[in-house]
């Protein structure tokens, strides 16, 4: 009986057929029929706008300190009570809202 010669599959591949890669992105061929090619959208004004929100937040962060520099450890404690009371019930609300609409569907 006459053994056949074994190859390995990326030698078999490349003796049997010839290959080469897509000269096009298939994929995005595709989307672009499927949804329409879409203008591209200049991103400076999001950069700006994340740069003057960090702005602000770095501004409300120094106010708070300066502020909370000036009352008492009480004040400041019932403050943080609230605050993390505050996202405590809205993190508890996501979570009933959330189950209610993956019931409804």
């Amino acid at each position: 009986m006459k053994e056949k010669e074994q190859y390995s599959l990326d030698e078999a591949i490349g003796k049997f057929y010839k290959t080469e890669p897509l000269k096009i992105d298939l994929a995005k061929t595709v989307a672009n029929s499927v949804f329409g090619e879409e203008k591209k959208v200049s991103v400076f004004f999001d950069k700006m706008l994340y740069f003057i929100v960090c702005l602000i937040a770095v501004g409300a962060v120094i106010y708070c300190i300066s502020l909370f520099s000036k009352l008492s450890i009480s004040s400041v404690m019932l403050f943080l009570i609230i605050v993390v009371s505050f996202f405590g019930l809205s993190v508890k609300e996501h979570s009933v809202l959330s189950k209610k609409v993956l019931n409804f569907l």
